[in-house]
């Protein structure tokens, strides 16, 4: 899991890779992780979970959909054109400067019963495969409005663990979507 503020998010990709987020992207991110100032109008003209959004200070798919359909998605598009860089930023380099720093392998390791695993991912190779993968695994998720986004390596959400507004991104990782993806 990684958790970060959608500014440090978008500002630290930008260093790390060299490239600026588009600015339909960047209003798409702050919209769905709640940090734009208008959500709450928006909310109250569009809104499509209400309650939920309200509550979260955040916008779901169908209601960013119903708002505006091209940073809806321009937003997907985004996530499933950098899978790369993603997958990178959040199993290997995040905020971290300096190469030393940066992690190379992932290893999987649980030894209880039925979930036993011994796995070892190079980070660059399962970047790679992620990539490949990432048209067919990147769509919005399909509870309360669409409040995540799935990834070919995970999912991402909007979480807030201290309850302030707005909440952060929220990157999970899942073995199985990984192996599944590698293996194609």
């Amino acid at each position: 899991m990684y958790l970060i503020s959608d500014s440090r998010f978008i500002k630290g990709f930008e260093l790390q890779y060299g490239k600026e987020i588009p600015q339909k992207v960047k209003r798409a991110i702050e919209l769905f992780w709640g940090s734009a100032p208008d959500v709450k109008e928006i909310i109250e003209k569009h809104g499509q979970k209400r309650d939920y959004e309200t509550r979260k200070h955040r916008l779901v798919a169908e209601t960013l959909l119903r708002y505006n359909e091209e940073l809806y998605f321009e937003l997907l598009n985004w996530f499933a054109q950098n899978t790369n860089e993603i997958t990178d930023f959040c199993f290997s380099k995040g905020l971290a400067k300096n190469a030393e720093d940066w992690a190379n392998i992932i290893w999987y390791k649980n030894e209880l019963g039925e979930n036993s695993v011994n796995e070892i991912f190079i980070i660059s190779e399962m970047c790679t495969a992620l990539q490949e993968a990432s048209v067919e695994m990147t769509e919005y998720g399909t509870r309360g409005g669409g409040t995540t986004i799935q990834l070919p390596f995970g999912f991402v959400q909007w979480h807030s663990p201290s309850k302030n507004i707005p909440g952060y991104m929220q990157f999970h990782h899942s073995y199985e979507k990984i192996k599944e993806a590698i293996k194609k």
